[in-house]
C-alpha cells in the first residue's frame, strides 16, 4: 500500500468496517497499527486499537463466535495501556468506555464500573478534541448506569434506574442538535439491554422497553446491527 500514512490506511478501514467489510477492515487496521508505530504515534495507535475492537466486536455480533469478543478486549486492553502513556489524557476516555463496553458484554458488569467512573472523571476534565463532548458525557452516564444495574441482578437497583432514564431523557430531548445516528444507537442499545435485564423479573416492563426499541429501530433504517440483535431477542 504505497504512499499512504497510517491515518490514510486508518480511514481506509473506517471505511469498510461502515461498508460491513470486516476482514477488509481488520486487515486494513492492522496495517495501520503497524504504519503508526513505524511514525512514532501513540495517540494513533490508541486510536487504531480501538477500531480494531470495533471491527471484532461487530464480527462477534455477525457470527456469535466468543473469540472476537475475546480479542477484541485484548485489542482495547492494548489501546489502554498505550493511551496511559499519553501526556493528554483525554486519549484515554474512548478506550475506557470501550473496555467497560467489552466486560459488560462478557458479562462483567460490575468489572466494568471503575472504567467507567474514570472515564466520567478524565471526561469532566479534558475537552475531547473531535468529539461531541456533551454527548459523550450523556453516554458515559448511561452505559455507568446500565452497568451500576447489571451488577445488582437480585434486586433492581432503582438509582441506577434513575439514572438509566435522565440518560435516556436527555438523549431524547436534545437529538435536533446531536449526531442522530450515534443518538438513536444509544437509545436502542440501552431499550434492549433494559429488555433483557427486566426478563425474568417483570415481563411487563420488559415488552415496554422491547417495544420502544422495536419502534426506534423500524424508524431508523440506518439501525442496521440493531435490526440483527432485535431478530434474536427472545421472550420466552
Amino acid at each position: 500500500m504505497p504512499n499512504l500514512n497510517a491515518r490514510e490506511i486508518h480511514a481506509q478501514s473506517e471505511q469498510a468496517r461502515e461498508a460491513d467489510e470486516l476482514d477488509l477492515a481488520l486487515d486494513l487496521i492492522s496495517k495501520a497499527i503497524l504504519q503508526y508505530q513505524e511514525e512514532k504515534n501513540l495517540a494513533g495507535q490508541a486510536e487504531a486499537l480501538c477500531s480494531k475492537f470495533l471491527a471484532l466486536k461487530h464480527k462477534y455480533r455477525k457470527t456469535g463466535e466468543t473469540k472476537y469478543l475475546e480479542q477484541a478486549r485484548e485489542e482495547v486492553e492494548k489501546a489502554v495501556a498505550i493511551a496511559e502513556k499519553l501526556d493528554d489524557k483525554s486519549g484515554l476516555i474512548i478506550p475506557l468506555i470501550n473496555l467497560s463496553k467489552v466486560l459488560e458484554e462478557l458479562g462483567q458488569a460490575a468489572e466494568a464500573l471503575p472504567h467507567y467512573e474514570r472515564a466520567a472523571e478524565l471526561n469532566k476534565e479534558t475537552v475531547l478534541k473531535n468529539h461531541d463532548q456533551d454527548l459523550l458525557a450523556v453516554d458515559i452516564e448511561l452505559h455507568l448506569g446500565l452497568a451500576k444495574l447489571e451488577s445488582k441482578p437480585k434486586k433492581v437497583d432503582e438509582t441506577a434506574l434513575s439514572q438509566i432514564e435522565t440518560s435516556l431523557k436527555n438523549l431524547n430531548s436534545g437529538k435536533e442538535n446531536r449526531d442522530s445516528f450515534r443518538v438513536n444507537v444509544l437509545i436502542s442499545g440501552a431499550y434492549l439491554r433494559l429488555a433483557k435485564y427486566f426478563k425474568d423479573k417483570d415481563l411487563d416492563k420488559t415488552k415496554v422497553y422491547l417495544k420502544l426499541a422495536t419502534q426506534l429501530i423500524n424508524e431508523d433504517e440506518r439501525l442496521v446491527l440493531r435490526k440483527e440483535q432485535l431478530k434474536t431477542f427472545d421472550l420466552e
